[in-house]
C-alpha cells in the first residue's frame, strides 16, 4: 500500500471527523442545563442543544452562550444562543482557510472620543481581506443613570470600550469571511441593543385589603367574648356590649 495514499486517507479521515457535529452525554446536557440553561423550556433546550452540537461549540467551554432576555411583542422571556468572540474564532480555525487579522484600528471624533474600529480578517484563498467596521454610537450598550437620569455606557463598555468595540469589528468581519459557517452567530457584545429585547414590565402591585383599626380590632375581641348566660362553656349570638369612643381606647392603651 502506498504510503501517501494511506497519509491521504488519515487526514481525509481527520478532516472529516472535525466537521462532524459535537455530541454530548446525557450527564453533560444535565450540567448545561441547571448550569447555562435554567429555566428554559424542554422545546428551548432541545433547539439551543441543537445549535451548539451543529456548530461544534462547546458551552462548558464558554464558546457559546445560553441567554434569557425579554420579548416585549410575546411579553415573555425567551431563550437564545449567543457565541463568544473565542467560539467564532474556533470556528474560524476549523475551516482551514483562516489566515489570522490585523490589528484593531481606532477612528477618534474631532473631541477625542471614540468613533469607530475597524478590524480586517484574511482567507487564504482570498486575495484581500474582510472588514468589519463597527460604530460606537451603534454597539455602545447604554443604561440609565438612576441618579441623574442620563443614558450612560454599562460598566464594561465604560471600564473597557476598546477592547468592546474591537470584539464587535471583529466579529462583523469573522462573519463577512466565513458566511457560511458563521451566519446567524452573533455574540453579546453585538446584541445588547437588538430589538424586541426590552426589559419586562414592572409587576403590577395589588392594593392590600384595608386592614381594621385599634378600635375595630378590640371591638371584635368584645363581640367574640360575650357567653350565654348561666353557661360559660358556650358561646351564644354575637353582640356588641358596649361602644367605647376612640379617644377613650387611645388613652387606654397610651
Amino acid at each position: 500500500m502506498d504510503q501517501r495514499a494511506g497519509a491521504s486517507m488519515d487526514h481525509s479521515s481527520l478532516a472529516l471527523r472535525e466537521h462532524q457535529p459535537l455530541e454530548f452525554t446525557e450527564a453533560q446536557r444535565r450540567l448545561i442545563r441547571d448550569a447555562y440553561a435554567n429555566g428554559a423550556s424542554d422545546e428551548e433546550f432541545a433547539v439551543l442543544m441543537e445549535i451548539a452540537r451543529a456548530r461544534r461549540l462547546n458551552p462548558l467551554l464558554r464558546q457559546i452562550h445560553f441567554v434569557s432576555r425579554w420579548d416585549g411583542e410575546k411579553h415573555r422571556p425567551v431563550w437564545a444562543a449567543q457565541v463568544s468572540i473565542d467560539g467564532l474564532r474556533a470556528i474560524a480555525e476549523r475551516t482551514g482557510l483562516y489566515a489570522g487579522q490585523d490589528e484593531p484600528e481606532f477612528v477618534e471624533n474631532p473631541d477625542g472620543t471614540l468613533k469607530l474600529c475597524r478590524v480586517r480578517v484574511w482567507r487564504r484563498d482570498w486575495p484581500r481581506p474582510a472588514v468589519g467596521l463597527a460604530y460606537w454610537a451603534e454597539y455602545c450598550q447604554m443604561a440609565r443613570d438612576r441618579t441623574t437620569g442620563k443614558s450612560r455606557p454599562t460598566a464594561m463598555w465604560a471600564r473597557m470600550p476598546h477592547v468592546m468595540l474591537a470584539k464587535c469589528a471583529e466579529s462583523l468581519a469573522l462573519r463577512k469571511a466565513f458566511p457560511e459557517d458563521m451566519s446567524g452567530l452573533y455574540t453579546s457584545e453585538e446584541m445588547g441593543n437588538a430589538p424586541g429585547q426590552a426589559s419586562p414590565p414592572p409587576p403590577q402591585v395589588v392594593p392590600a385589603a384595608p386592614q381594621p383599626t385599634v378600635v375595630q380590632r378590640v371591638e371584635t375581641r368584645v363581640e367574640e367574648r360575650v357567653s350565654v348566660p348561666g353557661n360559660s362553656a358556650s358561646l351564644g349570638p354575637l353582640r356588641v356590649v358596649a361602644r367605647v369612643p376612640p379617644n377613650a381606647w387611645l388613652d387606654y392603651l397610651g
